[in-house]
């Protein structure tokens, strides 16, 4: 009897726990909603600065020591850093799904249609729909192992409320991170000077710089996802420089050292590509000169180098990753037989191996691949490759985890991204262009379109991509859209009373943005980005 009441109690407690987390959970929307009326134009830069922030202030709060091969086992799943990132998570989904709420009653009561006049950014929301649905909604439901987490609606929530606020200038984004990477990149030093266990690792087998025998991690996740954090705050910092020149400078020095000691190879190929030839261009973009067709600028000519200097380096990182000469291609036959019999992979090291296991994987389900928790800690343990955190290569991450319906909604985004980054390059100066082929060179050998969590370096990396694509995609689009308008009689050049009658009817007309011809939300945008 005693243990039925207290079995009841406890069936209450819990009910009257979850009732009160509804609760809370309908009212903070209510609070949420009530906010977004007034101060909308910080909560985009808000979920930039927490998917930023939030993991590094983790990592400070975990107290890891890189000395300890098994430091991640030493992490509380119920200690303070844990509770931080899952609050943090929380905050910035519910913060995303406020936008995406309040943007659609202002369209509804607006009495206009949500989308933005021209449409110009709709392939591109249709190109990351076809890749989240085809490398996790459809591999969750028919992968050889099915399964779903919550989690796995994140990623989605986020990106659609970046989409949902496209009206809105790119800069305040940009900015966001711009501030958020410099705050992290110069927390990772400071860390370093007072607890070098906590951002370095010594004695690494993967150093590659001569005298250097350590990696540097800072306070990211590991070398390879805060390395191309440190370029992006580069290129952020030569897009749009800090007011004060004391701040683009520790900027631009604390990335390079970043990038420096991070010792990622393939993000060294990806700045080679496009740091200097995006530089060269930026300076004498402000510098008001302009080239001419056929002429050998300074720009192309460092692109040049660039490309010649990427190629030559991922050239030499294949022949060093195949180890020609010592044999391992021709093991491969007698690897795979091995792996297929036994799965005893253990000694195997390298890439190769790893995408060997994606491609056996694949062919059990050529369709819709393994499903999401391809290379999660029961998949490593069975294959005994501990180290295996993904398949170090998007098309093959792809392919393992989604099978075919994964790599096609993979080329429609990828191609969205493209067409709209060409489409966009003269409108972001460049910066559009940068960003996307910075994530091309790292689907080599990484997989920067990870959607596994929104705390993540690469995560934070591709929504500013899409921000920034989606952005001046749209700021192109109305300016191309200008003359045409000119044209019907709309706008008469020279007419001063005709421009203001514009600009007032624009105000009461649009309330939410859909104008083509009217300006953003976001309000008045920055003189330098309003440059042609």
């Amino acid at each position: 009897m005693g243990a039925d009441l207290q079995g009841l109690g406890s069936f209450a407690g819990g009910m009257a726990l979850a009732l009160a987390g509804a609760v809370l959970l309908v009212a903070g929307f209510g609070i949420g909603l009530a906010l977004e009326g007034r101060h909308r134009r910080w909560f985009l830069p808000g979920i930039a600065a927490l998917v930023a922030l939030a993991p590094p202030a983790g990592v400070l709060l975990s107290g890891r020591d890189l000395g300890d091969i098994d430091f991640m086992a030493g992490i509380d799943a119920g200690g303070l850093s844990a509770w931080l990132l899952r609050l943090s998570t929380a905050s910035i989904v519910g913060l995303a799904l406020v936008s995406i709420v309040g943007r659609l009653f202002r369209g509804q009561a607006a009495g206009t249609v949500v989308a933005d006049a021209t449409h110009a950014g709709l392939p591109l929301m249709l190109g990351f729909l076809a890749y989240y649905a085809g490398n996790v909604l459809l591999p969750a439901a028919f992968g050889t192992v099915p399964s779903f987490a919550i989690q796995m609606l994140y990623p989605l929530a986020v990106a659609g409320a970046v989409y949902m606020s496209r009206h809105r200038e790119p800069s305040e984004w940009l900015d966001a991170v711009k501030w958020s990477l410099l705050a992290f990149m110069l927390a990772s030093l400071l860390a370093s000077a007072v607890d070098p266990g906590l951002t370095t690792q010594y004695d690494s087998r993967e150093a590659r710089l001569p005298g250097i025998a350590y990696r540097y991690w800072g306070l990211g996740s590991n070398p390879n996802s805060i390395a191309p954090l440190a370029l992006l705050l580069m290129l952020l910092t030569v897009h749009r420089p800090f007011g004060a020149k004391l701040l683009t400078v520790a900027a631009l020095a604390a990335g390079a050292l970043v990038l420096l000691l991070a010792q990622s190879q393939t993000t060294w190929g990806a700045a080679a590509l496009v740091l200097a030839p995006f530089t060269v261009y930026r300076l004498r973009h402000r510098r008001g000169v302009h080239r001419t067709p056929g002429d050998w600028t300074p720009a192309r000519l460092l692109t040049l180098a660039g490309v010649l200097l990427a190629v030559a380096l991922a050239v030499a990182l294949l022949v060093l990753e195949l180890k020609v000469g010592s044999g391992v291609r021709s093991d491969f036959a007698g690897a795979l037989e091995a792996s297929r019999k036994s799965r005893e992979i253990s000694e195997l090291s390298g890439r190769t191996q790893i995408w060997m296991v994606a491609l056996e994987v694949w062919r059990n389900n050529p369709l819709f691949g393994y499903g999401p928790t391809l290379w999660s800690e029961a998949f490593r343990a069975t294959w005994r490759m501990p180290a295996a955190f993904h398949a170090h290569n998007q098309f093959m991450q792809s392919l393992g985890a989604a099978g075919i319906v994964g790599v096609l909604g993979l080329l429609a985004y990828l191609g969205a991204l493209v067409v709209g980054a060409l489409r966009a390059a003269r409108a972001s100066r460049g910066l559009a262009p940068a960003l996307v082929t910075v994530m091309l060179v790292r689907m080599i050998t990484e997989v920067p379109l990870e959607l596994s969590t929104v705390l993540l370096g690469d995560f934070l990396f591709q929504l500013t991509a899409f921000a920034t694509v989606l952005g001046y995609l749209l700021r192109a689009e109305r300016r191309r859209l200008a003359p045409a308008t000119s044209a019907t009689g709309a706008r008469t050049p020279g007419s001063g009373s005709g421009r203001r009658r514009r600009r007032r009817s624009g105000a009461r007309s649009s309330p939410s943005g859909s104008s083509s011809s009217s300006r953003p939300e976001g309000g008045n945008a920055d003189p330098g980005e309003m440059a042609t």
